[in-house]
């Protein structure tokens, strides 16, 4: 599958996908809540319904509109009759209890405009994205390896500058270029004792 997908698409288009993919992923579960919310309120009194399906002894006590989802959890209004019958020390109490019942350890905001996407994007705020995070160690890893490679290359440069600059100095001039791909030629003298040839 991967290598029919890779040949139609290419190999860096498929991974720019799978990014986007993770990326979509990541957002989509860091505001599950406010993705929820929106859902829920566009199915609208249905929908309502439903949650309210799994706590049925709530049904009497609140309005059949959910106000959000915050920590997986449908917030509904308090019926008024409710808060006129149930005094607000005993409305107070009940939340108690049911806070009690419910580890929270932060609350998720979502503040779904322009300023915030492009400040995560372009600013120093990461919106709290693990994947902008990581990106961004990327992002300077790979900067630092181009500025590293790039001094390498200078640096290279300036040795090559320095041994033209040796041979042109020396008398007479050093002009022929070496070819690489040819072995340097060896002459070999042999000397007889005698010092002869």
């Amino acid at each position: 599958m991967d290598e029919l997908a890779d040949q139609e698409f290419g190999s860096r288009a498929l991974a720019e996908a799978r990014v986007e993919l993770d990326r979509l992923i990541c957002h989509m579960t860091h505001n599950r809540d406010y993705y929820l919310t929106m859902l829920y309120l566009e199915k609208g009194p249905q929908g309502w319904d439903e949650i309210l399906e799994a706590s049925p002894h709530a049904r009497d006590v609140v309005d059949l509109r959910v106000l959000t989802i915050q920590d997986g959890y449908a917030l509904f209004p308090l019926r008024s009759r409710e808060q006129e019958v149930r005094g607000r020390s005993q409305l107070l109490a009940m939340i108690e209890a049911l806070r009690e019942g419910i580890a929270r350890s932060a609350t998720c905001v979502t503040l779904p405009t322009h300023g915030t996407v492009l400040e995560s994007r372009l600013g120093e705020c990461s919106a709290c994205e693990p994947f902008i995070e990581t990106h961004r160690v990327h992002d300077l890893e790979l900067k630092a390896e181009e500025v590293k490679q790039a001094r390498e290359g200078t640096r290279q440069g300036d040795l090559e500058s320095q041994r033209l600059e040796a041979r042109l100095s020396h008398t007479p001039p050093l002009l022929e270029g070496k070819d690489p791909s040819k072995p340097p030629l060896i002459h070999v003298k042999v000397l007889k004792p005698d010092g002869s040839e």
